[in-house]
């Protein structure tokens, strides 16, 4: 953000360890909640307070204890909470793409922090909205990255959400998902729903880093989903080059 903001660099050297401290106390969060055998879950939540202490005594820091930061500090992190409890309960995906995004939403205090800082807070919304719509990119991506690991252990995921949905069931196997991605162009319709944010956000103003962050997401959809095709095609003109070998012998 200081490509934005000018801050100087002692400020921003602040504001990012903070951010960097708690982003990691979320992130072991995050880890303890997901491990089917919890091993070691004491020292991960013992530490993980540690790390959230020394973000705390920063930002306290920076912000005065009457700052409207405080404000946004505790929306982001009840939207964390509100991530975490409804993932699996409710289709984000399908039913509002943004909530996605959601358990990563104390990333937003870096740019909200610095912007107040910068007597920019005027801005914030507008960052608010890019890095939440990012933060849902990142996601998106990650989870094409790990569907098969999500389904093994039953967590939430983006890409098997569309593949539930166009098989109309619940319950479904690796085999089952592959295939539905494969073959029934679900890889080009996910990609196609991350052009269309990339597209949204190519209309808002944002640093050079984010929005090279942005697009590289994008791509990463969009050359899967081009593969797949590319496999599918494959798949079906060697079908094809069977059928009339066959056809020939006779």
């Amino acid at each position: 953000m200081q490509e934005e903001t000018r801050l100087p660099d002692e400020l921003c050297r602040k504001l990012s360890l903070a951010g960097t401290l708690l982003m990691l106390y979320f992130f072991i969060q995050d880890d303890v909640m997901d491990e089917t055998a919890p091993t070691g879950s004491k020292t991960k939540l013992a530490f993980a307070n540690l790390l959230y202490i020394e973000s705390l005594q920063l930002l306290q820091q920076l912000f005065p204890v009457d700052s409207s930061f405080w404000q946004y500090f505790k929306q982001y992190i009840e939207d964390w909470t509100a991530g975490v409890v409804l993932e699996g309960d409710v289709d984000f995906y399908h039913h509002n793409l943004i909530q996605v995004g959601l358990k990563a939403s104390p990333v937003k205090l870096m740019s909200t922090g610095s912007l107040m800082l910068a007597g920019q807070s005027e801005r914030i919304s507008d960052y608010e909205h890019l890095i939440g719509h990012i933060l849902v990119l990142l996601q998106m991506s990650d989870d094409l990255m790990d569907w098969r690991a999500d389904l093994q252990d039953g967590n939430y995921n983006c890409l098997l959400a569309a593949v539930k949905l166009a098989l109309g069931k619940q319950q479904i196997t690796a085999q089952e998902a592959g295939t539905a991605i494969a073959v029934r162009g679900i890889a080009g319709s996910y990609a196609k729903k991350a052009q269309e944010i990339n597209f949204d956000l190519n209309g808002k103003p944002s640093p050079s880093h984010l929005r090279a962050f942005q697009h590289s997401l994008c791509e990463v959809m969009t050359a899967f989903a081009l593969k797949t095709e590319e496999h599918k095609r494959s798949l079906v003109l060697g079908g094809l080059y069977h059928q009339l070998s066959k056809s020939r012998e006779k």
